[in-house]
């Protein structure tokens, strides 16, 4: 859910470039962890809204989605393939 979040926000804002030879690349900083936040919440069922506080976002998507997309963070965000980013949707 986290995941789609994310994604839903960083389209609406711009902070999706690409695609660059198949690979996409996520300003990273300028998420808005507040609001994604508020969003995770709002679509999770309600024994989890509490793991998607602002802090717990922020830290998920540093710790698990760079370990689960396999791509290392650059400086100015997360680079991923249409395959990673299609996987990463379908699986939340």
């Amino acid at each position: 859910m986290l995941w789609v979040v994310i994604i839903q926000q960083a389209e609406a804002t711009g902070l999706v470039m690409g695609p660059f030879d198949g690979v996409y690349k996520l300003d990273e900083g300028g998420l808005d962890w507040g609001s994604i936040s508020r969003l995770a919440q709002a679509i999770s069922p309600p024994e989890l809204r509490t793991r998607f506080d602002k802090r717990n976002c922020r830290r998920i998507f540093l710790s698990e989605g760079k370990e689960r997309t396999g791509q290392s963070s650059r400086v100015t965000g997360i680079v991923c393939d249409v395959s990673t980013l299609a996987s990463l949707l379908l699986c939340n």
